[in-house]
């Protein structure tokens, strides 16, 4: 999953379909995600979305810049709840 916006508040309509692709259709029980350290929005919406620092390799993007290893499991997915406690 690649997400690139100027606004991420344009992302909310589809945020039960995105997670619900990979959990409910590929069936997957971790999504994980590669971020430079240095790209801090990208980082802040990717925890805003749920997802954890598993990770953070040194110089693992660029020298001086890290990588920062993320992750998001199916079981702590809140788009997927939200919506499996409405459907109930």
């Amino acid at each position: 999953m690649h997400v690139s916006l100027e606004t991420p508040a344009a992302f909310r309509p589809l945020l039960r379909v995105a997670f619900a692709y990979p959990f409910e259709n590929l069936g997957l029980r971790v999504l994980t995600g590669n971020t430079p350290a240095n790209c801090v929005r990208a980082l802040q919406l990717s925890k805003h979305l749920g997802f954890t620092e598993t990770h953070r390799t040194s110089d693992g993007w660029a020298p001086g810049v890290d990588m920062v290893h993320t992750e998001l499991r199916r079981e702590d997915c809140r788009w997927i709840r939200r919506f499996e406690r409405h459907a109930a």
